[in-house]
């Protein structure tokens, strides 16, 4: 459940990390104060933003689009798991961020954007 804020509400009260099947009261007293998530992306940024400054933020990432995306790797990798990774990095760097395929396994295809999304070719 990458990217669903109700997870990390919950997580962040120490209760079990599962997506809720109604919305949260987003604006509710999550931690030590009134908490508003939008989204685990937006507070994954909170580091970056902190330790460089918010000029130094653009720096990270493509051209185009500042900052870095978290994304969920699975299957026949090295290490699947969640990974940062800078906006304009290519599907081949994400696969190698998890350490490549496994032997003897070669890469046939990746599914990007979940169920809804789309099976790519490995070129």
């Amino acid at each position: 459940m990458l990217g669903e804020e109700t997870v990390l509400l919950k997580g962040s009260k120490q209760a079990r990390p599962a997506g809720a099947a109604a919305a949260l009261c987003h604006d509710s007293r999550s931690l030590w104060a009134p908490t508003l998530i939008h989204s685990p992306q937006t507070l994954a940024a909170v580091p970056t933003i902190l330790s460089g400054g918010i000029d130094g933020f653009p720096e990270t990432g493509a051209q185009a689009f500042a900052g870095t995306i978290l994304v969920q790797i699975s299957g026949a990798v090295a290490r699947p798991g969640v990974a940062e990774v800078p906006f304009g990095v290519t599907l081949r760097e994400i696969v190698d961020v998890a350490g490549g395929v496994r032997a003897p396994r070669k890469l046939k295809a990746l599914l990007v954007g979940g169920p809804s999304g789309g099976i790519l070719p490995p070129r």
